[in-house]
């Protein structure tokens, strides 16, 4: 903005004014426009404005087009705002050229045209005008009708940020922190944006209040950070109240509260934050802080998702593939899927790949199912990895009756023993089957964890988790899969009582079972199944069918209670126990 004619008196100017003095004309409508010393008044400010641009003075041409530009004083009108501050740039008004490249930029007033906007924008930094330089800057940061350069991006920030600029300040503190043209400083970048943020810059209040969360450039202060986030939250910065969901929810910085961490995170979805709309929906699908509501959360991932969100496009996508919240429409699903992988969403990746393999909202592919699926399972995407181990499955129709003609096989090959040998239970096998099993579940978790110690292995515990979430699941739904474990015994067992127990057949049947559980786990988990019946084959089944079935469903029960026991809570190593024992 122009300051005022320094050094007289409102009324001097007044009298100036009615004189004639055309700078003392546009200094005096400013006092109007802004209130300055006089009540706000857009129709006298114009007046005045408009006796001083009869004279050619420039300032006041560039304040009408302001005027006409908002909508002060007279109807809005961007055509006409372009009209003046052409008038006020071409006769070298800074702050004219700057506003006419803001028109050219946003297409008010003119057709958009970022070339005309950056060369405005450089007539108006070259006089030090602040505003003009910070713009520069940014179209050298953008490359917006220039081409990309960073260091002089940086170049014009600074020149802006010493004069005090926030906007500037804030941008050059982004460079600082990124190493964006210049070499990376974080206490640089704290520095600038501090100064920024003092001035009530809310952008940069919210980049001061992450340093300190983080500790860029200052120290870890929590407190500090929530201060810092609660001044832009205020000004309706969505960034800072999404921020403030964080605190509030992981109780840093303030007491762990979680209405508060909710109103944050509505205050921030409804202000338009993509990433906060998700995170509602998400809320709401949960239960956890709001009631449960699939309706209103499949709206907000909906919105989120036209935002161009990926997460979100992932979860609508699902909403829509299963039914949650709004119509079932798998062709509209794999489309939003589509557009989240295309983004790199692993969940979205994933799910897609699963529509693929299973000709869901699409024909099928196979080829394209494990591209999207490889790609999400390099992103460490538990449930692609197991999808990938199912697709060979899914290739070839025939393989999905294996599990079926196996329970077939082994109750028959049961029935008959049964009707054929006395029945009989010894209590030593029952005890040497688990203690072989719980030895071999023992030894695999201490090589993990030897493994993880040396950094050789790093294993994945979002796989554990959804591993033992799908089993659980299963076993809520159809309990009766309990039934198949004597099945197990009896078809990979039970044929080497009749054609002889060595070393060689034991190890046929281990390798045989290992395979079974493949692609249900992975074969670092099948592999110690496997061992456990080479040595079960070999120790227990002597003493009978029998003995190793009853100590085969104590063990599953036991691991089933104890699975519900630590269903969600469990620590990391029960879970990998679980699984290298779990045998069902």
């Amino acid at each position: 903005m122009d300051p005022s004619t320094p050094g007289k008196s409102f009324e001097e100017l007044r009298q100036a004014a009615e004189g004639g003095d055309a700078n003392a004309q546009s200094a005096l409508g400013w006092h109007y426009h802004s209130g300055d010393g006089v009540p706000r008044d857009f129709a006298e400010a114009l007046k005045w404005y408009h006796r001083a641009a009869e004279q050619g003075e420039a300032s006041a041409e560039n304040r009408i087009g302001v005027c006409c530009e908002k909508g002060q004083g007279v109807p809005r009108d961007f055509a006409e705002a372009v009209r003046w501050y052409e008038r006020a740039a071409k006769k070298g008004n800074a702050m004219a050229q700057n506003n006419l490249g803001v028109c050219y930029e946003e297409g008010n007033g003119v057709t958009a045209d970022p070339v005309e906007a950056s060369r405005w924008y450089r007539l108006s930094a070259e006089q030090g005008f602040d505003w003009g330089q910070t713009n520069l800057g940014r179209c050298y940061d953008e490359g917006l009708g220039i081409s990309q350069d960073l260091a002089e991006a940086v170049k014009w920030y600074r020149g802006a940020a010493e004069q005090g600029n926030d906007e500037a300040q804030n941008s050059l503190g982004t460079c600082y922190e990124e190493g964006r043209g210049i070499p990376k400083d974080l206490c640089e970048a704290a520095r600038w944006y501090r100064l920024a943020a003092e001035q009530g810059n809310d952008c940069a209040q919210h980049n001061l209040g992450r340093c300190y969360k983080r500790g860029l450039g200052v120290p870890v202060d929590f407190v500090e950070a929530v201060k810092w986030y609660r001044q832009a939250a205020e000004q309706g910065n969505a960034v800072a109240q999404l921020a403030l969901y964080f605190c509030y929810a992981d109780g840093e910085g303030v007491t762990k509260d979680a209405s508060e961490s909710l109103r944050f995170l509505s205050e921030s979805a409804n202000n338009g934050e993509a990433g906060a709309q998700s995170l509602l929906g998400l809320e709401y699908l949960s239960g956890d802080i709001v009631p449960r509501d699939v309706t209103v959360a499949a709206k907000w991932f909906r919105r989120a998702a036209e935002a161009g969100n990926a997460g979100a496009q992932s979860s609508y996508g699902w909403c829509l593939l299963t039914g949650k919240g709004v119509a079932k429409d798998p062709v509209e699903a794999v489309r939003w899927l589509k557009e989240a992988a295309e983004q790199g969403d692993a969940s979205g990746q994933c799910c897609l790949g699963f529509c693929l393999a299973n000709g869901t909202g699409t024909a099928k592919n196979f080829s394209d199912a494990r591209k999207w699926l490889t790609l999400a399972a390099d992103q460490k995407d538990a449930d692609a990895k197991y999808q990938l181990r199912l697709l060979f499955f899914r290739k070839y129709e025939i393989l999905k009756w294996r599990t079926t003609a196996l329970y077939v096989v082994g109750y028959s090959f049961l029935i008959y023993h049964a009707l054929t040998t006395p029945l009989g239970v010894n209590g030593f096998a029952v005890g040497a089957f688990l203690l072989i099993l719980l030895g071999c579940g023992g030894v695999f978790l201490a090589t993990m964890i030897v493994f993880e110690k040396l950094g050789l292995k790093q294993w994945d515990e979002n796989e554990a988790k959804l591993e033992n979430d799908r089993m659980w699941s299963a076993l809520k739904q159809e309990p009766w899969r309990l039934l198949f474990i004597p099945a197990e015994d009896g078809f990979f067992l039970l044929p080497l009582l009749y054609i002889g127990i060595n070393p060689v057949s034991a190890a046929v049947a281990g390798l045989l079972f290992a395979a079974a559980h493949y692609p249900f786990y992975p074969w670092k988990y099948c592999v110690p199944k496997g061992i456990a019946y080479f040595l079960v084959a070999l120790w227990v089944l002597p003493y009978g069918i029998w003995s190793v079935i009853i100590a085969h469903i104590l063990l599953d029960l036991a691991l089933f209670a104890l699975v519900f026991v630590i269903h969600l809570e469990g620590r990391p190593s029960w879970r990998r126990l679980i699984r290298a024992l779990r045998t069902e």
